[in-house]
Protein backbone atom coordinates (compact mmCIF):
# COMPACT_ATOMS: atom_id res chain seq x y z
CA UNK A 1 0.00 0.00 0.00
CA UNK A 2 1.48 3.35 -1.00
CA UNK A 3 1.26 6.51 1.07
CA UNK A 4 -1.68 7.82 -0.98
CA UNK A 5 -3.55 4.51 -0.63
CA UNK A 6 -3.51 4.49 3.21
CA UNK A 7 -6.93 4.88 4.80
CA UNK A 8 -7.78 8.48 5.62
CA UNK A 9 -8.88 7.68 9.18
CA UNK A 10 -5.25 7.02 10.12
CA UNK A 11 -4.54 10.70 9.55
CA UNK A 12 -7.92 12.02 10.68
CA UNK A 13 -7.84 10.32 14.08
CA UNK A 14 -4.72 12.02 15.48
CA UNK A 15 -5.89 15.35 14.05
CA UNK A 16 -9.24 15.10 15.84
CA UNK A 17 -7.48 14.26 19.12
CA UNK A 18 -5.23 17.28 18.68
CA UNK A 19 -8.24 19.52 18.03
CA UNK A 20 -10.00 18.15 21.09
CA UNK A 21 -6.94 18.66 23.32
CA UNK A 22 -6.34 22.18 22.02
CA UNK A 23 -9.97 23.21 22.52
CA UNK A 24 -9.92 21.71 26.02
CA UNK A 25 -6.72 23.61 26.87
CA UNK A 26 -8.17 26.83 25.49
CA UNK A 27 -11.34 26.33 27.52
CA UNK A 28 -9.39 25.65 30.70
CA UNK A 29 -7.32 28.79 30.18
CA UNK A 30 -10.23 31.13 29.62
CA UNK A 31 -10.87 33.63 32.38
CA UNK A 32 -14.57 32.91 32.52
CA UNK A 33 -13.82 29.23 33.12
CA UNK A 34 -11.37 30.06 35.90
CA UNK A 35 -13.84 32.42 37.54
CA UNK A 36 -16.57 29.79 37.51
CA UNK A 37 -14.25 27.23 39.09
CA UNK A 38 -12.81 29.45 41.84
CA UNK A 39 -15.78 30.97 43.57
CA UNK A 40 -15.48 34.08 45.77
CA UNK A 41 -14.10 33.35 49.22
CA UNK A 42 -12.46 30.09 48.16
CA UNK A 43 -8.73 29.54 48.30
CA UNK A 44 -8.58 26.40 46.19
CA UNK A 45 -10.59 24.90 43.35
CA UNK A 46 -10.54 21.69 45.38
CA UNK A 47 -12.58 23.14 48.24
CA UNK A 48 -15.96 21.42 48.37
CA UNK A 49 -19.07 23.43 47.49
CA UNK A 50 -21.10 21.38 49.93
CA UNK A 51 -21.29 22.81 53.46
CA UNK A 52 -20.10 20.82 56.45
CA UNK A 53 -17.40 18.72 54.76
CA UNK A 54 -13.91 18.56 56.20
CA UNK A 55 -11.29 20.15 53.97
CA UNK A 56 -7.64 20.39 55.07
CA UNK A 57 -6.31 23.90 55.46
CA UNK A 58 -3.05 25.43 56.58
CA UNK A 59 -2.97 25.67 60.37
CA UNK A 60 -3.30 29.05 62.06
CA UNK A 61 -0.70 29.76 64.73
CA UNK A 62 -1.12 31.88 67.86
CA UNK A 63 2.59 32.68 68.05
CA UNK A 64 5.84 32.45 66.11
CA UNK A 65 7.06 29.88 68.62
CA UNK A 66 4.01 27.69 67.93
CA UNK A 67 4.68 27.98 64.17
CA UNK A 68 8.37 27.15 64.69
CA UNK A 69 7.47 24.09 66.78
CA UNK A 70 5.06 22.95 64.06
CA UNK A 71 7.78 23.20 61.39
CA UNK A 72 10.41 21.50 63.54
CA UNK A 73 8.05 18.61 64.31
CA UNK A 74 7.52 18.09 60.60
CA UNK A 75 11.25 18.34 59.92
CA UNK A 76 11.86 15.55 62.44
CA UNK A 77 9.04 13.50 60.89
CA UNK A 78 10.55 14.01 57.42
CA UNK A 79 13.94 12.81 58.68
CA UNK A 80 12.32 9.71 60.17
CA UNK A 81 10.44 9.07 56.92
CA UNK A 82 13.71 9.32 54.99
CA UNK A 83 15.24 6.76 57.38
CA UNK A 84 12.32 4.38 56.79
CA UNK A 85 12.82 4.68 53.02
CA UNK A 86 16.55 3.92 53.27
CA UNK A 87 17.82 7.41 52.45
CA UNK A 88 20.29 7.24 55.28
CA UNK A 89 23.64 6.31 53.75
CA UNK A 90 26.15 7.34 56.39
CA UNK A 91 25.58 10.97 57.26
CA UNK A 92 25.13 12.10 53.65
CA UNK A 93 21.77 13.73 54.02
CA UNK A 94 20.20 16.92 55.24
CA UNK A 95 16.80 18.51 55.27
CA UNK A 96 16.09 22.15 55.95
CA UNK A 97 13.15 24.38 56.69
CA UNK A 98 13.21 28.16 56.87
CA UNK A 99 12.59 29.77 60.26
CA UNK A 100 9.15 31.46 60.36
CA UNK A 101 10.37 34.51 62.29
CA UNK A 102 13.75 35.10 60.66
CA UNK A 103 13.81 33.92 57.02
CA UNK A 104 17.60 34.28 56.88
CA UNK A 105 17.86 31.32 59.28
CA UNK A 106 17.01 27.70 58.64
CA UNK A 107 16.56 24.61 60.76
CA UNK A 108 18.33 21.41 59.78
CA UNK A 109 19.17 17.97 61.08
CA UNK A 110 22.52 17.64 62.89
CA UNK A 111 25.58 16.27 61.14
CA UNK A 112 26.44 12.60 61.68
CA UNK A 113 23.16 11.81 63.46
CA UNK A 114 21.22 9.04 61.74
CA UNK A 115 17.87 10.21 60.33
CA UNK A 116 16.07 7.79 62.66
CA UNK A 117 17.69 9.50 65.66
CA UNK A 118 16.84 13.10 64.79
CA UNK A 119 14.77 14.76 67.53
CA UNK A 120 13.42 18.23 68.23
CA UNK A 121 16.13 18.62 70.86
CA UNK A 122 19.04 17.99 68.48
CA UNK A 123 17.94 20.09 65.50
CA UNK A 124 20.20 23.01 64.73
CA UNK A 125 19.46 26.48 63.43
CA UNK A 126 22.00 28.08 61.10
CA UNK A 127 22.42 31.25 59.10
CA UNK A 128 23.41 31.49 55.45
CA UNK A 129 27.05 31.96 56.40
CA UNK A 130 27.13 28.52 58.02
CA UNK A 131 27.12 29.70 61.64
CA UNK A 132 25.11 27.60 64.07
CA UNK A 133 22.96 30.07 66.01
CA UNK A 134 21.05 27.47 68.03
CA UNK A 135 21.94 23.89 68.86
CA UNK A 136 24.97 21.89 69.96
CA UNK A 137 25.83 19.90 66.85
CA UNK A 138 28.04 20.79 63.92
CA UNK A 139 26.48 21.73 60.61
CA UNK A 140 26.95 19.54 57.55
CA UNK A 141 29.20 21.79 55.41
CA UNK A 142 28.11 20.17 52.14
CA UNK A 143 24.51 20.70 53.14
CA UNK A 144 25.17 24.27 54.21
CA UNK A 145 26.67 25.24 50.85
CA UNK A 146 23.79 23.74 48.87
CA UNK A 147 20.91 24.76 51.12
CA UNK A 148 22.15 28.28 51.80
CA UNK A 149 22.32 28.89 48.06
CA UNK A 150 18.83 27.47 47.50
CA UNK A 151 17.32 29.45 50.38
CA UNK A 152 19.05 32.69 49.34
CA UNK A 153 18.08 32.41 45.67
CA UNK A 154 14.53 31.23 46.30
CA UNK A 155 12.99 33.33 49.04
CA UNK A 156 9.61 31.78 48.18
CA UNK A 157 10.72 28.35 49.43
CA UNK A 158 9.38 28.21 52.98
CA UNK A 159 9.20 24.49 53.62
CA UNK A 160 11.48 21.47 53.48
CA UNK A 161 14.41 21.27 51.11
CA UNK A 162 15.80 17.70 51.22
CA UNK A 163 19.02 16.26 49.84
CA UNK A 164 20.29 12.81 50.59
CA UNK A 165 21.93 9.66 49.27
CA UNK A 166 21.14 6.01 49.66
CA UNK A 167 23.32 2.92 49.34
CA UNK A 168 22.36 2.47 45.67
CA UNK A 169 23.62 5.98 44.93
CA UNK A 170 26.98 5.10 46.50
CA UNK A 171 27.17 1.96 44.39
CA UNK A 172 26.44 3.97 41.25
CA UNK A 173 29.19 6.44 42.12
CA UNK A 174 31.63 3.59 42.77
CA UNK A 175 30.78 2.00 39.41
CA UNK A 176 31.11 5.34 37.69
CA UNK A 177 34.55 5.83 39.24
CA UNK A 178 35.50 2.34 38.04
CA UNK A 179 34.60 3.30 34.48
CA UNK A 180 31.11 1.85 34.22
CA UNK A 181 28.50 3.97 32.49
CA UNK A 182 26.45 4.95 35.54
CA UNK A 183 26.60 8.73 35.36
CA UNK A 184 22.93 9.40 36.10
CA UNK A 185 21.49 9.94 39.56
CA UNK A 186 17.85 9.42 40.38
CA UNK A 187 15.16 11.12 42.39
CA UNK A 188 12.18 9.43 44.03
CA UNK A 189 9.82 12.39 43.60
Amino acid sequence: MTHSEQPSFVYAFPHSIKEHVMSTVAEAQSESRQESILKPGRVSIYEPDQEGLIFPTMPKFKSVQEHRTHLKERLVAACRAFALQGYDYGFAGHLTVRDPENPSLYWTNPMAVHFSQVKMSNLICADHQGNVVEGEYAINRAGFVLHAAVHEQHQDIRRHVPRTHDVRHGIRLARQAAGADFARCCCIF
